[in-house]
């Protein structure tokens, strides 16, 4: 006897991805749309900040009624447009010049860095240095739409670029310097998703997706605090078994470190 098998049914889900860099926290949200309905449902209607996303449409959909929060775009993801013009072998001197300030402008955030610099002293040097290699790629890229088709690589770079120059630049002014360049620590949040995706193509049931985005926020925040997610799990699973609902402050990855004993 033939057995028949019914082909079930399958949707396209999304982890969506938010990470405060200020507060060493990375959060998971699954849901099965990639709408701004997600924004909306994550942040309060009162929320006021700084968003840094890529260019994804959705989120310049979101901020148009959002006057209290502020946009950042992210500087890797135009690299990757002047990347793909280099690529494409068209106006190679050209496409240099842009990387080469490109490259100087993450040579400044490195500087930043090494110094340990405040938010408040890194605004400043952002303003000494990167402001004047910002006016001159705006000044490249301008010049560039004028004389590219705008369906070439460059003239795609430089589309990319103008249209979201405010984003851009927004980490470079003058009381943003706890803004990142770009939104890299979030690509490497994601990371782990993404590595050896295929294992787990299917996950059963949204109930099971919306797990995997607690334990992927939980691992995920304990890789930023330098903490072995194993310790913290066996620390924290230890005292909710033993919790109440009113009983579970305090039980953080961030509350973590100051249980164990000084080094």
């Amino acid at each position: 006897m033939a057995r028949s098998h019914k082909k079930l049914d399958t949707l396209q889900a999304y982890l969506w991805t938010y990470l405060s860099p200020l507060r060493q926290a990375i959060l998971f949200d699954f849901d099965l749309s990639r709408s701004r309905a997600n924004l909306r449902e994550f942040f309060p209607p009162d929320w006021q900040g700084v968003l840094q996303s890529d260019g994804y449409e959705a989120y310049e959909s979101f901020l148009k009624d959002k006057p209290r929060i502020l946009h950042a775009g992210c500087m890797a993801h135009l690299r990757r447009y002047v990347v793909e013009a280099l690529e494409g072998g068209v106006q190679l001197d050209l496409v240099a010049r842009l990387l080469s300030d490109i490259a100087l402008l993450y040579r400044i955030e490195t500087e930043a860095q090494e110094q340990a610099l405040s938010p408040a002293d890194r605004a400043q040097l952002r303003q000494r240095q990167s402001v004047p290699v910002l006016e001159r790629l705006h000044e490249q890229f301008q010049r560039i739409a004028e004389t590219e088709l705008p369906q070439s690589r460059l003239g795609k770079a430089a589309a990319y670029a103008l249209a979201r120059w405010q984003t851009l630049t927004r980490y470079a002014e003058p009381s943003m310097g706890q803004v990142p360049i770009d939104q890299n620590s979030v690509e490497r949040g994601i990371r782990p998703t993404k590595l050896g995706a295929k294992n787990w193509l299917y996950i059963g049931h949204p109930d099971a997706g919306w797990r995997s985005a607690v334990i992927y926020s939980i691992t995920g925040t304990c890789k930023l605090l330098k903490i072995n997610p194993v310790d913290y799990l066996t620390w924290v699973l230890t005292r909710l078994a033993a919790a109440t609902s009113g009983q579970a402050d305090g039980l953080l990855p961030h509350d973590y470190p100051a249980t164990l004993p000084a080094a």
